[in-house]
């Protein structure tokens, strides 16, 4: 039927699924583990492990984390290595340096 729009049905483990895949490809590229990613994006050092185990959480905590991946994944893009990714607010500009790295003679 042209026109109508078929709609995916998401199950809640669809949705765990892809929260745990995301986890992982941040950990596996930074070599982050998952309590330190649970302890950094919502303040609670077991969440991923509980999530990996089943529990239930809210979809304010599931956006929450995607959003503290999804800044360190642009800082990543951009070609940072460290495994303390700085948000991509915080990555300076192209160019630019700190004061701390200019010669007095700048």
């Amino acid at each position: 039927m042209c026109g109508m729009n078929a709609h995916a049905t998401l199950s809640s483990d669809d949705v765990r699924q892809h929260l745990l895949a995301k986890a992982k490809t941040y950990a596996e590229r930074t070599g982050a583990s998952f309590s330190h990613i649970s302890e950094a994006a919502v303040n609670d050092s077991k969440f991923l492990a509980n999530v990996e185990r089943g529990s239930n959480f809210t979809i304010r905590t599931y956006q929450r984390v995607l959003d503290w991946l999804d800044e360190r994944a642009v800082v990543f893009a951009e070609g940072a290595t460290s495994t303390e990714a700085r948000p991509a607010s915080a990555a300076p500009a192209q160019g630019l340096r700190p004061v701390s790295e200019r010669s007095a003679a700048e």
